[in-house]
């Protein structure tokens, strides 16, 4: 993911869809299987760009 500002400076991070992923599995790993989740991105910048997103993923603006 790229962030280009208003003043022209670049921000590279990392992947969301990756992050996110990561994140479930400690909270699963932290509190078993006591609760199903669902995981999802949510861009909420109203000038994000949103490129190629695989089907299987929850990615929302």
């Amino acid at each position: 993911m790229i962030r280009t500002r208003e003043n022209g400076e670049v921000d590279v991070f990392r992947n969301p869809i990756s992050q996110v992923k990561r994140h479930q599995r400690s909270l699963q790993f932290l509190i078993g299987d006591v609760l199903s989740m669902e995981r999802s991105v949510v861009f909420v910048h109203p000038k994000s760009l949103l490129g190629t997103i695989p089907r299987q993923e929850a990615v929302f603006r």
